[in-house]
């Protein structure tokens, strides 16, 4: 589909959705509703990837299919427990289920495209800064915290899901900023927010009911518009002119360690419930890196200087 059809689609099935959970919510048959229209969506996921990596080549393809591949096992899972809503009117939620099974395996293609080797594309624009690694171990630190302190109350299958999501967030997070071409920094850090953002939803997860067919649904819904949007807006780089991939990358490497640290600080408002000082601690950090990110980017009087010499 074309980008138009993808948004509208995806648009379509949101609304949709919003006006089961509104109308039905719990009450059959709003839970198939729900799984169906989640299901759809996974689908849409699955087809802005693969429309994407027909216009690649190389890593960037095989990026995007890893993708797809990802949502090929959420379809499956969704499917499976669309089928429990509609023949057994049970949820699918419980532990050993195939359904849920295949929602632990999701990011199993997603830690596979973390080794992919991009070859000699692009090169960075910047080396990577001590603040923005400490920046992802803030948030490491927030996840293990979160875990380590509320899984009590949530089963431990929801604790283990957040830790593989943050785990591969971690790790796409450090690829961007690390790796020396310039498609993989935009890829990895491109998809990481997305992955952050199930990384949230599923530590949330626990603490609301979040069967089908309940208001949680409806995270899980905005949550596949992101992977859409992320999936169906992506250019293939290989096609574009070095001066507009090294755009693409600068954008990246300087706007990705704050959003890593606004999803730290979504986590420390959780953490907060338990313990108020490791919260207030991370929400420091977080705030810390990102300021002293910011300022390193000032550029210094030498550099001004120079630069107003260069013009003259």
């Amino acid at each position: 589909m074309s980008l138009r059809k993808t948004l509208i689609v995806s648009v379509l099935l949101f609304l949709a959705h919003g006006a089961v959970l509104a109308t039905l919510g719990h009450r059959p048959p709003g839970p198939v509703f729900s799984s169906l229209i989640q299901l759809g969506l996974g689908l849409v996921v699955i087809t802005a990837a693969v429309t994407g990596a027909r216009g690649a080549t190389g890593f960037e393809r095989r990026f995007l299919l890893l993708v797809a591949a990802r949502y090929v096992i959420f379809s499956i899972a969704q499917t499976l427990a669309s089928y429990y809503e509609l023949a057994y009117n049970s949820n699918w939620t419980f532990e050993g289920s195939p359904a849920d099974i295949f929602f632990h395996l999701e990011d199993v293609p997603l830690g596979v495209a973390f080794f992919l080797d991009p070859g000699g594309d692009t090169p960075r624009l910047e080396r990577p800064r001590v603040v923005d690694l400490l920046q992802i171990a803030v948030f490491w630190s927030a996840v293990v915290i979160y875990i380590r302190f509320l899984i009590v109350d949530v089963p431990i299958g929801v604790g283990l899901v957040a830790a593989t999501d943050a785990l591969v967030a971690g790790c796409f997070y450090l690829r961007a900023m690390t790796s020396r071409s310039g498609i993989a920094s935009a890829l990895f850090g491109r998809w990481t927010p997305a992955i952050l953002l199930s990384t949230v939803n599923d530590a949330y997860s626990g603490f609301y009911s979040s069967n089908s067919g309940e208001a949680f649904d409806l995270i899980w819904t905005t949550e596949s518009l992101v992977w859409i949007i992320t999936a169906a807006t992506w250019r293939p780089m290989a096609s574009q002119q070095e001066t507009g991939v090294r755009r693409v990358v600068d954008r990246t490497v300087s706007l990705l360690p704050l959003v890593v640290a606004c999803f730290s600080v979504v986590l420390s408002l959780g953490i907060a419930q338990r313990r108020m000082g490791m919260a207030a601690a991370l929400v420091l950090a977080a705030v810390g890196c990102s300021v002293g990110r910011l300022y390193g980017r000032r550029p210094q009087p030498e550099q001004q200087r120079a630069s107003s010499a260069g013009g003259t």
